[in-house]
C-alpha cells in the first residue's frame, strides 16, 4: 500500500504481480496507479489502474488482497492524459436513478439518507410535502447493491426514472411475491 500511494503522488508507474478472478497469477505487469477505492457493496479495497500497453482507455479493478507484489517503476507518467481518461470512463459507465422518498413516520429521510450516502447523490426537496428527490449516481456493478438497498427501504422509497430500473423493481418485488403465494413467476431478463 506505501509503494501505490508514493507512485501515484509521484506520477510514477508501478509493476504489479496480482492474482486475476480465475485464479491466474500475472507477473510484473507495467501499470499506471490511478486510485484506491472502497467498494461498500464487497467491503474491500481496490487500486483502480491502467495497464497503458493492454488497455489504455479502461481502468482495471484489482483487490488489495489480490497484489502479491508493488515496485515502482521506471519513468513519469503523464499523469493528466490518464486521469482525463480515467474521468472520460467512470462518467461514461456510470447510470443514474431518479427516486422519490416519503416521510412514512420521524426519521424515514434519515435513515433513507444514510443508506444512499455510499453513492454519488444530490438531494432536492420533492414537490409534495415530507418528500425528498434523489438522483443517485452508480457504476454498473453497483447495480445490485443499489437495488438490494431500495429493497431494504421497501415503502420509504420509490423509484420515479429510469423505466427500466422501475421495471427490474417490479419483476423483483413479483418474484418474491410469487414465492409467498406458492405462483411461479418468469426470471429477471439479464439485458434490464
Amino acid at each position: 500500500l506505501p509503494v501505490l500511494r508514493a507512485a501515484m503522488r509521484n506520477c510514477k508507474r508501478v509493476i504489479i504481480s496480482y492474482l486475476q478472478k480465475n485464479s491466474k497469477e500475472c507477473f510484473d505487469v507495467n501499470g499506471i496507479p490511478c486510485r484506491l477505492e472502497f467498494s461498500m457493496a464487497r467491503r474491500e479495497w481496490y487500486l483502480l489502474w491502467i495497464n497503458p500497453v493492454e488497455q489504455p482507455n479502461r481502468p482495471n479493478t484489482t483487490p488489495l488482497r489480490m497484489i502479491r507484489d508493488a515496485r515502482i517503476g521506471e519513468g513519469v507518467v503523464d499523469w493528466e492524459y490518464y486521469q482525463s481518461s480515467l474521468r472520460e470512463w467512470f462518467e461514461q459507465s456510470q447510470e443514474m436513478v431518479q427516486i422519490k422518498a416519503l416521510e412514512c413516520y420521524p426519521g424515514a429521510l434519515l435513515s433513507v439518507l444514510n443508506a444512499f450516502s455510499c453513492f454519488d447523490t444530490m438531494v432536492s426537496s420533492g414537490k409534495q410535502k415530507n418528500t425528498l428527490q434523489l438522483h443517485v449516481r452508480f457504476l454498473a456493478d453497483e447495480r445490485e447493491y443499489l437495488l438490494q438497498k431500495i429493497r431494504f427501504l421497501g415503502s420509504r422509497v420509490k423509484v420515479e426514472e429510469p423505466e427500466a430500473f422501475k421495471k427490474q423493481m417490479t419483476l423483483e418485488i413479483g418474484n418474491a411475491l410469487a414465492r409467498y403465494s406458492g405462483e411461479s413467476r418468469t426470471s429477471i431478463p439479464a439485458n434490464i
